[in-house]
């Protein structure tokens, strides 16, 4: 079971480069074990053994991994791991830092923040591929009620007063 009054925050740092950082938390006793976690993900993503990376991955790259280390930010006990992760977030936010993902953030709250950078990315997606777009909406679709259309309108068809009633008259016949 995992004890949330241990929470702890953390950043690993370079020995030379204290000005960018990678923030995390835990719950260990000692936070060398977390460290500890880290280096050995690290050392498996780079041989290929392990297909996803952390943003300490960063640090370890460009400082070397021996070149790290661990500095206790704050201690943080608490009941959950929402709370442990929020206060994360919290730090992540007010230090400059290599963290992809705000700690705690809401699904909501990543929208709000890009939804600037979401619009200009789907433009300029919808731009570049306006052709292959085009050629997606040309695919028909004949449904089992007799109606042609577009495969993309499949969805709202299937909600039609045409579509609906054809099912409830095929499935009344005995």
């Amino acid at each position: 079971m995992v004890k949330y009054q241990n929470g702890k925050i953390y950043k690993i740092v370079s020995n030379t480069d204290d000005d960018i950082c990678y923030i995390g938390s835990t719950t260990k006793k000692y936070l060398c074990q977390r460290m500890e976690n880290h280096r050995n993900g690290y050392k498996l993503w780079k041989r290929g053994d392990k297909v996803s990376n952390t943003s300490s991955h960063i640090l370890f790259d460009k400082y070397g991994i021996a070149n790290c280390r661990i500095e206790l930010i704050e201690i943080f006990p608490c009941n959950s791991k929402d709370e442990l992760t929020k206060q994360e977030g919290k730090w992540i936010r007010n230090l400059n830092c290599v963290n992809r993902y705000i700690a705690g953030r809401t699904g909501f709250e990543w929208y709000r923040d890009n939804i600037k950078t979401m619009t200009e990315y789907h433009k300029n997606y919808r731009d570049v591929n306006k052709s292959i777009i085009a050629e997606k909406g040309k695919i028909k679709y004949t449904c089992i009620c007799g109606s042609t259309l577009r495969k993309s309108d499949k969805s709202r068809h299937e909600k039609s007063l045409k579509h609906m009633n054809y099912c409830a008259s095929v499935s009344a016949v005995p």
